[in-house]
């Protein structure tokens, strides 16, 4: 009963409506923006542009699922995705999360954080308040590396099961995947713009080249090892979805608490088999070795980690040292 009360004195997130409330896809909704979204994810009908330039009433289908997206609704098949019957289901979770990239994407093109938090911070804040960058935002490579990490922890927090986690499990998944995340979008930008190598949207490189120590060689592996591999694999947007939320949901972490290992390891096995059955259905005979080459993309993004981790260290010991965000170090 109490819990009726409570949501009779809320609103839809959506909508803004206070009747019919609950919450679906991980969002508190009203009844009418719940079938809304299911439709749109199952039929993939939807807008591509506001037709009221923002200025738009409810009626908006475009700006109405924006808000979804924005709001983190995120549909989870419960049902079998290995079983032919259910390839609608795996095609409008695949939808879902690509439409969350999509947004992940545009905010790391025009967004930041005021500040100057900690991961525990950011993991006990519950969502992130971002804002529209100034049009003379000043962007060097340890703005963006900061942007794109505040960027990776905001589309972490669009996934409900991250929301529902206590806050120093939230803080140990931040911490040790935001980085890899960022790689991971790097690597499909690079890709979509037919580069060698990966860098910032502006073109910005990912670490700070001709650095006093560093050798063009090891910088060269550090810019196309990862954006080579994934141009190799001819990759897709599909994929990269699916691996992000995979990367995301690792029951190995350390210093996790029993409660996280089991939800996340649940989740894994939604999205990895997932992936699995997205390649078999993309590749045919090929898809179970297609499925082992994604997997093998995380071993290529923890070295990419680790070679900037040691280009930074080379910097600091032969340079003047770098005022780090304290994400990089908290």
């Amino acid at each position: 009963m109490m819990f009726s009360t409570e949501l009779a004195l809320q609103e839809c997130v959506i909508c803004k409506k206070t009747e019919n409330l609950g919450f679906n896809y991980g969002v508190l909704t009203c009844g009418a923006c719940k079938m809304f979204f299911h439709r749109v994810i199952f039929t993939k009908k939807v807008e591509s542009y506001c037709k009221y330039n923002q200025n738009c009433t409810s009626k908006c289908r475009h700006c109405r699922f924006q808000r979804c997206i924005q709001n983190g609704m995120l549909y989870t098949p419960i049902e079998n995705l290995l079983n032919a019957n259910n390839q609608d289901m795996l095609s409008a979770l695949i939808f879902n999360l690509s439409c969350l990239d999509s947004n992940r994407r545009d905010k790391l093109f025009s967004y930041h954080l005021i500040g100057d938090p900690t991961i525990y911070e950011l993991a006990k804040a519950g969502s992130l308040k971002l804002e529209e960058r100034p049009a003379d935002y000043r962007m060097d490579v340890m703005e963006w590396g900061y942007i794109s990490g505040i960027i990776s922890v905001d589309y972490m927090y669009k996934l409900p099961f991250i929301k529902s986690l206590e806050v120093d499990d939230r803080a140990v998944i931040f911490r040790y995947c935001y980085f890899y995340l960022s790689l991971l979008s790097d690597s499909l930008r690079a890709f979509n713009s037919k580069k060698a190598f990966i860098c910032f949207p502006d073109g910005t490189e990912v670490v700070k080249l001709n650095s006093p120590g560093v050798t063009k060689y090891f910088e060269n592996k550090i810019r196309c090892r990862l954006a080579g591999r994934v141009n190799e694999l001819n990759i897709t947007n599909e994929e990269i979805s699916l691996l992000s939320v995979i990367l995301i949901c690792n029951p190995a972490l350390p210093n996790l608490s029993s409660s996280a290992k089991i939800l996340l390891a649940s989740y894994q096995k939604i999205y990895t088999t997932a992936l699995l059955q997205y390649c078999l259905l993309t590749y045919q005979k090929t898809g179970p070795s297609r499925f082992a080459d994604l997997l093998s993309l995380f071993q290529v993004v923890i070295k990419t980690r680790q070679d900037i981790s040691h280009h930074f260290v080379i910097c600091q010991l032969n340079g003047p040292p770098a005022c780090l965000k304290k994400l990089f170090w908290s």
